[in-house]
């Protein structure tokens, strides 16, 4: 079986009916006509609208549609309605004193029923398409006649404002309207898939792995990086749990991490990318919402290391637009890649000093406190090896001879090697030879109390407070160290070459074209040349096809976040884009909803003879998440560092089963109580709402909402 089967299936499954809607109206779904394309006056209409916008934010549901066909038709062997804009584009409202500012936040589509992508092209490169002016230039005429035969649609006349009720003929309205879509990826989500389905390299990819088997392990990054497999170092603070995800990282092909929130999941994804950028590879770190890839490019902003390439909305990809189109200095030169590794060299020895330091304090503290338990049996102790207690005795060189005269093995020379170290043993220890080693072993460690305890008490005790804050300091230079280290590192002009400048700058012009433009400029950039000049990007699965060009396992590593509430069928293109795959996610949170039917999936697998792949192919139930954690084994992250004990208790107990260990217990918050129990009268559950209950939380939010900032905060 080939990942090519695994994409074809997916794409029979992926929903098309957004290639054949005609009327974006309707019960549920208004149309809001506007005087000017960008802007528009307050009221109740309006506002609707932006409230849904809100409530579905990272979906991006509202559309600004440009130059409509409005009538009806004979299509598809009926009479159809028609109220399609031939132009539509993602944005915003936002709200001003007297009117609403229409803001874009993603691309400017052209409509789905144009399905020949050369004349689409043509028509995306219109002079000044839907720019300031558009409906009202001269051209704009001809070209909505021209595009409205392209979708297979006859307008009779082309006017400025829409028909106060739907004439029998299809007219085309040169003017801007709101309005909303549920299915916004529908169409080309199914092209997108079968055209990956068609494309070589598939076998080496995550999305291989992931579905087809993850024995052995992916080949390591072999271009540079620390050779030590066991050596964590990271410009982010990181608990032993997230170093072990990152070594699982740098080998397996599948890895897969959960938690709560607040349990160091972002942190660990975050630390584990920047540890594969300073092997020399790249990585992809794709998201469910705008929220979580804002967070992430938050947390590598607030460390030093490299600085990603955030993409997520319209702004931001014309933000990397204008960067590249402004080119690149010269890189970093090997002189000072030379001096950041000596630098980081030098802060970790400084930081493994104090910390061995440290740690021989304590196990002073430990050995002291052992002493009691020891006093009674001191002077039997000092019988059986006197010398053991000598101020000047090496207990170093008698903890060599006990390791010596206990080591295993039946064969002559172990025998004999054991009878030589018990022999010095004996005569170091100044024991006799019928004193078995159990005894001298604890008269070393009862020596060991003793002078621990002497020493304490010759220099009044432990004081690690200046330590501690040398340790602090001696970490916070280490990762500044490390992270300058890095940042040089993807700057470097070993990186940046002539083929990797091309193919930046090439990436600058695609991202200032239309869509069907864009694709095919995309899929001439040199993939490898591109991510070895820019190694980390960091941004939305529904934003990651019109970015990046369409080659499989073009980076080293992908990283899926909130991947339980990602489907397979947006996850597959992203997952193929690498050559493993780090996946996190919590299915105890909401999880996506699907609306593809059993009934389609069974037939789906059933004709492409994936029936055994059922389990990992069930769209409906199965997450992006699920068929990872059916792939690779699944680290838990359990130690919590966000909320008040008392706040995340209560999750822990009943959705965690008491897995989270609460860091953030401390005696000012052990017994602060954060949670309020409102008790609403008279709820009753009428057609599935419990209006009381509705009623007094939205009184709730406004009274939260009405608090200064920092009273709602607490």
């Amino acid at each position: 079986m080939h990942a090519a089967t695994i994409l074809t299936a997916l794409a029979d499954l992926a929903p098309a009916g957004a290639e054949r809607i005609l009327d974006v109206a309707g019960t549920g779904r208004p149309l809001v006509w506007l005087p000017e394309p960008h802007r528009g006056p307050r009221g109740a209409r309006l506002d609707r609208l932006a409230a849904l916008d809100a409530l579905h934010r990272d979906e991006r549901i509202l559309r600004l549609g440009l130059a409509f066909l409005v009538g009806t038709a004979d299509l598809d062997g009926a009479r159809r309605r028609v109220r399609l804009p031939l132009l539509a584009q993602p944005v915003r409202l936002q709200r001003g004193r007297r009117d609403y500012r229409v803001v874009p936040a993603g691309d400017l589509e052209l409509t789905p029923l144009i399905e020949d992508r050369e004349l689409a092209a043509r028509l995306e490169a219109a002079p000044g398409l839907a720019g300031p002016g558009w409906l009202t230039a001269p051209g704009t005429t001809a070209w909505i006649t021209a595009a409205a035969e392209a979708a297979g649609v006859k307008v009779t006349t082309v006017r400025p404002r829409p028909p106060r009720g739907n004439d029998d003929d299809v007219i085309g309205v040169a003017a801007a309207a709101l309005f909303v879509t549920r299915d916004v990826f529908a169409g080309r989500l199914r092209d997108t898939l079968l055209s990956w389905a068609s494309r070589p390299g598939l076998a080496d990819s995550a999305l291989s792995r992931l579905y087809l088997g993850t024995d052995g392990d992916a080949d390591p990054i072999a271009d540079g990086g620390p050779s030590d497999e066991g050596e964590v170092l990271s410009p982010l603070p990181l608990n032993e749990a997230q170093r072990d995800v990152i070594r699982r990282t740098r080998t397996a092909p599948v890895v897969v991490i959960s938690g709560a929130p607040g349990n160091g999941k972002s942190h660990a994804l975050v630390a584990a990318a920047l540890d594969t950028v300073a092997r020399g590879g790249s990585v992809l770190v794709a998201t469910q919402s705008t929220h979580a890839a804002e967070v992430l490019g938050e947390l590598l902003r607030r460390h030093p290391g490299p600085p990603p390439v955030l993409f997520g909305d319209a702004e931001r990809r014309g933000t990397i637009a204008t960067e590249l189109a402004g080119g690149v200095a010269v890189g970093v030169d090997d002189a000072q890649l030379r001096h950041d590794t000596s630098a980081v060299s030098a802060a970790r020895d400084r930081a493994d000093g104090v910390r061995a330091g440290i740690a021989a304090a304590l196990e002073q503290e430990r050995l002291a406190a052992t002493l009691p338990d020891w006093q009674p049996l001191l002077p039997a102790r000092s019988h059986d090896a006197p010398a053991v207690f000598e101020p000047d005795t090496d207990l170093d060189a008698i903890h060599a001879a006990l390791h010596a005269a206990s080591r295993s093995g039946d064969g002559w020379w172990s025998r004999w090697r054991r009878s030589r170290a018990a022999h010095r043993l004996h005569r170091l220890t100044g024991a006799g030879p019928a004193v078995p080693v159990s005894q001298l072993r604890a008269a070393v460690d009862a020596a060991h109390a003793v002078r621990a305890a002497a020493r304490l008490s010759a220099n009044g005790g432990t004081d690690l407070a200046a330590a501690w804050r040398v340790l602090a300091e001696a970490d916070v230079a280490l990762a500044q160290a490390v992270g300058t280290a890095l940042r040089n590192q993807t700057a470097s002009a070993r990186r940046w070459t002539a083929d990797a400048r091309r193919a930046a700058s090439g990436l600058g012009t695609a991202l200032r074209a239309g869509r069907n433009r864009r694709r095919e400029l995309l899929a001439t950039l040199d993939a490898e040349a591109l991510v070895r000049a820019l190694p980390l990007w960091v941004g939305t699965v529904a934003d990651v096809e019109d970015l990046l060009p369409p080659a499989a396992g073009m980076f080293d590593l992908v990283v899926l976040d909130e991947a339980a509430h990602i489907d397979q069928l947006r996850a597959a293109p992203v997952l193929a884009r690498a050559r493993r795959a780090l996946v996190a996610g919590d299915p105890r949170q909401l999880r996506f909803v699907s609306f593809v039917a059993d009934a389609d999936v069974t037939a789906t697998l059933h004709r492409h003879g994936l029936d055994r792949y059922a389990d990992r192919l069930d769209v409906r139930r199965a997450s992006a998440f699920d068929v990872a954690a059916g792939a690779a084994p699944v680290t838990w992250l359990g130690e919590h560092h966000r909320c008040a004990p008392h706040l995340i208790g209560f999750s822990a107990r009943r959705f965690y089963d008491d897995r989270l260990e609460l860091v953030t217990r401390h005696p000012g918050n052990e017994r602060a109580d954060a949670i309020d129990v409102v008790p609403v009268a008279g709820a009753a559950v009428v057609d599935g709402v419990n209006q009381a209950e509705v009623a007094t939380v939205l009184d709730l939010v406004a009274t939260l909402a009405a608090r200064p900032r920092r009273a709602a905060s607490r």
